[in-house]
Formats: C-alpha cells, sequence, structure tokens
C-alpha cells in the first residue's frame, strides 16, 4: 500500500482557485447590501445591521475557505495491491478494483479510470498528485495485463 499526497505547487493552484471562487461569491452579496445601504436613508439601525450582514459575510467567507484548505492538504491518493482509493477528508472514500477498470481516458489535467462496475463508474485522478507519472504507469501496466 503506499500513499500520494498533492504536491505544493498543485495545492496552493487549488486553494487559490476556490479562494477567488468564494471570494466572488461573497462579494456579490457584500456588494449588494453595500448598494442597499445607498439606495436607503442613513438611518443609524439599518445601518448597522447592514455592517453585522457584511461582517457575517466576510466570517462564512474565511471559514469555507479554511475547510476547503484542510481538504486540499489531506486528499491522499491509495493505491494497494488491489485497488486504487481517493481519499478527501470528511467525504466518502472514492475507489475502484483494479481488476475491474474497463478503460482510461487522459485528460489535460490527469486521467479518468472508467470501471466496469456500474456502481463505481468513474475516478479522476489529478496529475497533480505525488509521482504522477509512476501512477499513471502502474495503472496502465495493470489495464494491460488484463487484456
Amino acid at each position: 500500500m503506499k500513499e500520494y499526497l498533492l504536491t505544493i505547487e498543485s495545492r496552493n493552484k487549488k486553494k487559490r482557485i476556490m479562494s477567488i471562487l468564494l471570494a466572488v461569491q461573497y462579494l456579490t452579496f457584500i456588494g449588494i447590501v453595500v448598494y442597499k445601504v445607498l439606495l436607503n436613508s442613513p438611518n443609524t439601525t439599518i445601518i448597522l445591521v447592514f455592517v453585522a450582514i457584511i461582517l457575517i459575510f466576510v466570517f462564512f467567507y474565511f471559514y469555507n475557505c479554511r475547510k476547503y484548505y484542510d481538504q486540499v492538504d489531506n486528499t491522499k491518493l491509495i493505491i494497494d495491491n488491489s485497488s486504487i482509493t481517493l481519499s478527501v477528508p470528511k467525504r466518502p472514500d472514492r475507489s475502484i478494483y483494479l481488476d475491474g477498470i474497463r478503460e482510461i481516458n487522459a485528460k489535460k489535467s490527469g486521467f479518468e479510470i472508467i470501471s466496469k462496475d456500474s456502481s463505481q463508474k468513474s475516478l479522476f485522478i489529478s496529475n497533480g498528485f505525488e509521482d504522477f507519472d509512476e501512477i499513471e504507469g502502474m495503472v496502465q501496466k495493470r489495464m494491460s495485463q488484463q487484456l
């Protein structure tokens, strides 16, 4: 059994992309709140409520970023003699048995393993994992042994 983690570059890239996506979502809501404040009369109570709403959005932004960062930092690809398992914290593990591989589709950012079993349809392995060429070679070799 061998475990592979995401490389530092891949982790940073995934974190940066998710930070931008979350920021766009939360900044949209903050922008709407600020727009509503500017349209309303300068009532102190309304302004304080809107400031509280903005602070809640900022808190949830940082909370969700941190939660996602922990998932990215602890994502593992585990390869046994019989299966490949993608383990992401706080999510169910996804695994495919090596004997049940139907085909492998190479893509720009990794490869997808499609299973013969209908309950385990496919598993995408990103090229951001350590020793990606070794992983791909091992899966290709196993696939060629089946045929």
